[in-house]
């Protein structure tokens, strides 16, 4: 696992830095610090964690229903 551990920190470090330039700015963090990281070893994994973050968008009210949230780019009828 320490191994993974490594490979996360790397690919967060490399993504913030592409953004970073993207977005025109220098050190900006991008991850938040209470985040956590997990590894999806099943379907069913993806499947609920998935549904959590729909979930989390209308739990946090920037929108009614998690259709409607313009960070849903699952297709349609792609989960029950």
């Amino acid at each position: 696992m320490r191994l993974m551990g490594t490979a996360i920190r790397l690919w967060k470090s490399f993504m913030a830095r592409q953004c970073n330039l993207i977005l025109g700015v220098e050190g900006l963090p991008l991850w938040q610090h209470e985040n956590y990281d997990t590894v999806v070893k099943t379907s069913a994994d993806l499947y609920r964690l998935i549904m959590h973050t729909l979930k989390n968008s209308v739990a946090g009210r920037p929108t009614k229903r998690r259709e409607d949230w313009v960070g849903n780019y699952c297709r349609e009828g792609l989960l029950h």
